[in-house]
């Protein structure tokens, strides 16, 4: 993943919302999803989840891995932490397609 520096707000920049009341933040988010869990969601739930949290081009991303739950995953976790890392939280200020996660790779095996 490829955090740039942003020269105005960065919730206006990730959602192009801007709120008067909110300043930004530079700070940290840490998010952890088990595969399992994000899998049994979307059965419960159904593909529509997908649509709703992705992007096209997240969608095509995690599409071309051996397991595309792993991917969905990994970018839910990433959007969780910068809900976080902005201290803004998800509920009511942004939605999941307002960011978009760009250089997602699959995590490197330790040797």
């Amino acid at each position: 993943m490829t955090l740039t520096a942003l020269s105005g707000p960065v919730l206006a920049a990730c959602s192009g919302r801007r709120s008067p009341t909110l300043t930004p933040v530079l700070s940290c988010g840490v998010d952890l999803v088990e595969v399992a869990r994000f899998e049994r969601e979307v059965a419960r739930r159904g593909a529509g989840l997908i649509e709703e949290l992705f992007s096209s081009a997240e969608l095509a991303w995690c599409r071309r891995r051996r397991r595309a739950a792993e991917g969905y995953a990994m970018a839910y976790a990433a959007k969780e932490a910068l809900f976080k890392a902005l201290g803004t939280g998800k509920v009511g200020r942004m939605a999941w397609r307002d960011v978009a996660i760009a250089g997602l790779r699959a995590p490197r095996s330790r040797r």
